[in-house]
This record gives structure tokens, sequence and C-alpha cells, in this order.
């Protein structure tokens, strides 16, 4: 499981062909390979669940992505001419616009990043713990159970 790497590969090739082949289902299906392989789901979980939390995730990342991707020309092409009073060449224009959205890939890093956690706090609450668990063994979970069976 290493998705730097394969975030990076991915990056690479929406980047590369992004005017021609990635969008709408195509981008949606490769976040989704990518959340499918990486992402540490609940041993418990069925293939239906993991699969339907994957795909709650993809839509909204891969319309913040797109969004993202597409507005890299603009906003890279407007904010030199505005800084610098001229517009780029076609050739740097072409590198920076790739660049913008080769950084446009740390809005899925940083959704990879919140997934685990969630996942992770799914795991521990999905796990048929009860309150008589390990988990409710602490001095207060028992004085809070005492407390309880006082009243």
């Amino acid at each position: 499981m290493d998705f730097d790497n394969d975030l990076e590969e991915f990056a690479t090739a929406v980047v590369a062909g992004w005017a021609d082949v990635w969008h709408g289902s195509r981008l949606d299906d490769g976040i989704c390979d990518l959340y499918v392989r990486n992402l540490p789901f609940p041993p418990s979980w069925s293939p239906h669940e993991r699969d339907e939390f994957v795909e709650e995730q993809v839509g909204r990342d891969a319309t913040s992505l797109a969004t993202s991707l597409d507005d890299a020309c603009d906003l890279v092409v407007d904010g030199f001419g505005r800084e610098h009073g001229y517009l780029p060449h076609d050739e740097d224009a072409s590198m920076m616009i790739q660049a913008s959205r080769k950084e446009s890939f740390s809005l899925l890093l940083d959704g990879f990043e919140y997934l685990q956690d969630e996942l992770a706090a799914a795991a521990i609450h999905r796990a048929g713990r009860t309150v008589g668990s390990m988990t409710a063994c602490s001095q207060a979970a028992r004085r809070a159970h005492r407390a309880r069976n006082m009243v």
C-alpha cells in the first residue's frame, strides 16, 4: 500500500491527458481505484459496504479535483498576466498549467488522510464493542456505570 506512488502515477497520467481523456467517469474510476487499492478498510466490512463508502467519497473528490484542474489554466495565465503585465509564452504557460494541475492532486492526498482517520474510527465503533467490553474498562467508565446502576 503506497498511496504516494500511486497518486503520483495517477496525477502524471491525468495531467498529461486532461483535455482529451480524463473528463467524467474516467476520473471517477481512477480515484475509485486509488481508494480501493490503498485505504485500510475494516476487516468486518463487506465488499458492498466498502464500495458504497468509496462511491460516496469519489463523487465529491472527483468533482473538486475536476474543478481545480479546469480552473488551473485560467488561474495560472491570469495570475501571471497580472503579476508581470503580459501573458506567458505558450510553452511557458503550458508548463505552468501542468505544474498547477499536478499541485491540485494535494486535494486527494488531504482527502485520503481524512478517509484513513474516518475508517480507523469506523473500525473501532463497528467492531461489536459494547459497554461491557475492554474499551469500557477504564476507571472513569466503571464509575459512570456504577453511577447509572445506583439511580
